[in-house]
């Protein structure tokens, strides 16, 4: 379905809103910035709700950021696991953003002194970023490079902090 105009306007009111929120969001606890967050999307959701894919996107990048910001705000494993396992359920906005979280998310496992969940995510990563660099063309190479360095990174760190990798 091709999004029509008044979709693209009330996607774009509700990205400006949510780079608002993360204008202060050091400034605020994550429960904090959770709160302001879902007060967005349930502003915008009703207007898009007999929108089935509209819905589904918009509930994806509220559970994109929710994962994002409880990394940012360094809540625990557990918890930061639970958003991606959310994230999963209802799938990422494009496979890109998938393998953005799984880098995003094993950094926050290294820092937190788990090497061998990052270096998992990072391999999980890696792979998608073979799969997508086959399908996407000149694109996906400009962005598998990106990503590459990232992973490549990641795996660098766990060489270091352990000794192999």
């Amino acid at each position: 379905m091709k999004p029509t105009g008044v979709h693209v306007r009330y996607a774009r009111a509700f990205a400006r809103e949510v780079d608002a929120l993360w204008v202060g969001a050091k400034h605020m606890t994550f429960r904090e910035f959770a709160r302001r967050l879902r007060a967005i999307e349930h502003k915008y959701l009703p207007a898009i709700n007999n929108d089935a894919v509209f819905a589904l996107e918009l509930r994806r990048r509220v559970a994109e950021n929710m994962l994002e910001a409880s990394i940012v705000h360094k809540c625990s494993l557990r918890f930061c696991m639970k958003k991606l396992n959310e994230n999963f359920s209802l799938g990422f906005s494009n496979r890109w953003r998938e393998v953005h979280f799984r880098l995003r998310y094993a950094e926050a496992f290294l820092v937190r002194g788990s090497s061998r969940t990052a270096m998992r995510m990072a391999c999980e990563a890696d792979n998608l970023i073979s799969d997508l660099t086959r399908t996407n063309g000149r694109y996906g190479k400009m962005q598998a490079e990106t990503y590459r360095t990232w992973v490549a990174r990641i795996q660098a760190a766990i060489e270091e902090k352990t000794g192999r990798i």
